[in-house]
């Protein structure tokens, strides 16, 4: 009974330059079980060795496999499975393809309808699936007497097998087969290093996250610090790695647990010789954790902001603030770490006042690298089961369609406030304005004008009069005989506090800076300052004064009804 592993590439139909190279752990951990009982494993690395769609035939013609298997991160890699799937069938229609991974364990049954070859899906985590799956091939029995499958068998017929439990003890796994890959290209390709697992599970429910299927979901389930650390030396040691990616959904979740794997590190003098980044929430990060991190070997700490506005947070369900991302990124800084921050254009509750404040926010917290995506409604959210309940318009009839668009660089669907267009334009300009993966520096003069939607500007009808101590705001373009009614409505009489405020607001000064020199200005303390020039300016903004200030909406805890 043997197993053909196919790691595709990302696409088939863009410049090789342009794709990742990933070393496929879950892959190699399926091998690594299927290995352990005795079954024989081959993976046909299409991504390393930069392979075409025609050498899967050689590859099968070479290896005779039992079974192909080949994995499904995310949407897009759809196309590249599905030209897969259609070269393994060409050549031995009778071999059975099984798929497993995130995206399958949430789409199920509907991939057949997307890629028809596909004979076998496991839903969720797949290393006791696998091996049983192969027992029964190898026994003639019948594959739905395996828990956490759905198969589809020669008529068509789909049938879903019993649920299968997670996986609770993670340290009965064996270390990934690493020997299956050709690691020593992998090391000399300089791209991106290998990942560790320290933990599967995620407590938290981010309305947009897909990772929740079923036995996943928030059921935290963590390995033995040394047996990470082992598989740390091992790749060091005999491999030559120095450069780790810990891929966890909140690496110091537990705090005692990350203090452990640090401590298993630093024991065995590593820190010096191996650096490594994780992914964290900026709410599970505090100064003490972070310099132990620090000590151990890390260097960069991946967060995810969103978009950066205070709505966005509580409509996604985030459960963070802005003022903890805020915070969280300066205690990584004083850790002498990098912040990577990830930040996510086109949620169903943005709107256009929302999208300068990523700018505000990026220019004020200053992380070392962001990254910027296009949401896309995954499978096993809301979002995907009832696009409509959310003002979500895809351009395309059936839904089946939706994994053939550029999806990267192409959002799939309007919002009920920005277009597709208007996200990608966000996408774009944010890319080219701050140091970002697909745009190495920064560009002063467009973070300016991404930024100017967030600081207050007087607007353009209204003038600006001072008589003695007292002030007038006139609309000379208003309609005749409505010039006096406007100023009575709109302009009143300001003292001489509102008038440095609104002389301020000419789209040069921030809020913070504002509230800055109308403290010197008025002897007022840092507090009363902010508390009086966001009250004035909310008023300016009801009376028209001002266009209208998304920035505003920050400061609601100091708003005086």
């Amino acid at each position: 009974m043997r197993t053909l592993f196919i790691h595709q590439p990302f696409r088939f139909d863009i410049h090789e330059s342009c794709l990742p190279t990933i070393i496929p752990r879950n892959l190699l951990s399926l091998g690594a079980s299927l290995m352990a009982r005795g079954f024989p494993v081959a993976v046909h690395d299409m991504q390393i060795n930069r392979l075409g769609p025609e050498s899967i035939r050689y590859a099968l013609r070479t290896y005779r496999p039992d079974l192909v298997g080949i994995g499904i991160h995310a949407a897009p890699f759809i196309p590249a499975v599905k030209v897969c799937c259609e070269a393994v069938k060409a050549e031995n229609p009778s071999v059975p393809i099984v798929v497993g991974g995130i995206f399958t364990s949430t789409y199920g049954e509907k991939i057949f309808d997307v890629i028809p070859e596909i004979d076998i899906v496991v839903l969720n985590e797949g290393e006791e699936t696998i091996v049983e799956l192969a027992e029964a091939i190898a026994n003639r029995k019948p594959l739905t007497s395996v828990p956490g499958l759905v198969v589809r068998n020669g008529r068509g017929e789909v049938r879903e097998s019993p649920p299968r439990g997670i996986i609770e003890d993670l340290n009965a796994l064996p270390l990934p087969a690493w020997d299956l890959v050709d690691l020593p290209r992998y090391r000399r390709s300089g791209l991106l290093p290998p990942y560790i697992e320290a933990q599967r599970g995620c407590s938290y429910s981010c309305t947009f996250c897909g990772v929740h299927f079923p036995n996943r979901g928030q059921i935290v389930r963590y390995r033995d610090p040394r047996r990470i650390v082992d598989e740390i030396e091992l790749l060091y040691g005999r491999y030559g790695f120095d450069r780790f990616f810990f891929c966890d959904d909140t690496f110091t979740l537990n705090y005692t647990f990350a203090g452990k794997i640090c401590d298993e590190i630093t024991a065995r003098n590593l820190q010096n010789r191996v650096k490594w980044t994780a992914y964290t929430r900026a709410d599970r990060i505090e100064p003490n954790v972070a310099r132990k991190l620090r000590a151990a070997g890390c260097y960069c700490l991946a967060l995810g902001v969103e978009t950066g506005a205070r709505q966005d947070t509580a409509s996604i369900n985030k459960r963070e603030t802005i003022t903890e991302y805020e915070q969280g990124i300066q205690i990584i800084k004083d850790a002498g770490m990098d912040v990577h921050t990830l930040i996510i254009f086109g949620f169903p509750e943005v709107t256009h006042n929302d999208i300068p404040m990523a700018a505000k926010f990026l220019l004020k917290t200053r992380p070392t690298m962001s990254q910027f995506f296009i949401f896309h409604p995954t499978p096993g959210t809301e979002y995907f089961a009832h696009p409509e309940k959310f003002g979500l318009h895809y351009r395309f009839d059936k839904l089946e369609d939706w994994y053939k668009t550029d999806f990267i660089e192409e959002p799939l669907c309007d919002t009920k406030h920005l277009t597709r267009e208007e996200i990608i334009k966000d996408f774009i300009q944010y890319n080219l304005a701050f140091h970002s993966y697909e745009s190495p520096g920064e560009r002063p003069g467009l973070q300016q004008r991404l930024l100017c939607d967030a600081i207050p500007r007087k607007r353009h009808e209204v003038v600006l009069m001072r008589t003695g101590e007292l002030c007038l705001y006139v609309r000379p373009g208003a309609p005749h005989g409505s010039v006096y009614g406007d100023m009575h409505k709109n302009a009143r009489r300001l003292n001489e506090m509102q008038y440095e405020v609104l002389l301020r607001s000419n789209g040069d000064f921030t809020i913070e800076e504002i509230a800055e020199r109308f403290a010197k200005l008025f002897d007022f303390t840092s507090e009363d300052a902010l508390l009086y020039v966001v009250n004035a300016l909310r008023r300016f903004e009801r009376l028209e004064l001002i266009h209208e200030l998304p920035a505003l909406s920050e400061y609601e805890h100091l708003m005086v009804s």
